[in-house]
C-alpha cells in the first residue's frame, strides 16, 4: 500500500481486511475519505514518533460506523452499556465516534490507545494522546479535503509543527462557523481548546 511508511506486514493485512469489510458498509466516498486519514495519519505518526501501525489503524477505522442509522447507534449503546451524552443525543454525526470504538474493539480486537483515538475524533479531549491528536487532525485536514470557509493548506503545514496548535487552529474555526450557524458547540471543543492554549503559553513563559 502506498503512503503507509514503517506500517508492518502484520498490520497492513489486517488493515486490507478492516477495508474489505468497510468496502460493505460505507459509501465509496466514506471509505475514500478514511483511505486518505490512514495516509495523513502515518505521515504525521512518522514525523512525531508516534506509533505508525496504531495510526493507520485508527485511521482506516476512525468511521468505520459513520453510516449506521441513528436506530442502530442507539441499539447498540443500549446492548453495550455505551452512554451518549446530551450533546451527542442531539446530533447524531456524533454518535459514531464511541460506537465505533466498541465495534473496532469487538470485531479486530484493537486496543484502547486506538479506541481511545477514535472515540475522540469528533469532540476531542484536553488530555488526548497524541495518537488521538492525530487522528483528530488527520480527519480534518487529509488530501482529499477541501474547504472554502478556512485556510486548509496553513492547517496542513501546521501540523508538521505543532499537534496542539493545529487542533487549536482547528477548534478555532469550527467554533466560529457554528456560531455563525447558530449550533450548540460541544463543551470539549471549548475544554480542549483552552487547555491547549494555556500549555503552550505555559511553555513559552518557562523559554522565557
Amino acid at each position: 500500500m502506498e503512503k503507509l511508511d514503517n506500517v508492518s506486514k502484520e498490520t497492513l493485512d489486517l488493515i486490507s481486511n478492516i477495508e474489505k469489510d468497510m468496502e460493505k458498509m460505507l459509501s465509496s466516498f466514506r471509505l475514500n475519505h478514511s483511505k486518505y486519514v490512514m495516509y495523513k495519519a502515518v505521515e504525521l505518526a512518522n514525523i512525531y514518533g508516534v506509533d505508525v501501525n496504531k495510526a493507520a489503524l485508527a485511521g482506516i477505522a476512525h468511521d468505520i460506523v459513520k453510516e449506521f442509522s441513528r436506530e442502530q447507534y442507539m441499539q447498540i449503546a443500549k446492548d453495550n452499556n455505551i452512554e451518549f451524552d446530551e450533546f451527542e443525543l442531539e446530533n447524531e454525526k456524533l454518535m459514531h465516534a464511541k460506537v465505533g470504538a466498541w465495534y473496532v474493539k469487538e470485531h479486530y480486537g484493537l486496543d484502547e490507545e486506538i479506541q481511545d483515538a477514535i472515540r475522540l475524533h469528533t469532540v476531542t479531549d484536553p488530555n488526548m494522546s497524541d495518537l488521538a491528536k492525530i487522528i483528530f487532525i488527520s480527519d480534518k485536514i487529509e488530501e482529499s479535503r477541501k474547504s472554502d470557509n478556512f485556510d486548509i493548506e496553513y492547517e496542513r503545514k501546521l501540523s508538521k509543527e505543532s499537534l496542539d496548535r493545529t487542533i487549536i487552529a482547528i477548534l478555532d474555526n469550527n467554533i466560529k462557523y457554528m456560531i455563525s450557524e447558530s449550533k450548540v458547540i460541544h463543551p470539549n471543543a471549548i475544554l480542549t481548546r483552552n487547555y491547549l492554549l494555556k500549555k503552550i503559553k505555559s511553555t513559552e513563559d518557562n523559554e522565557i
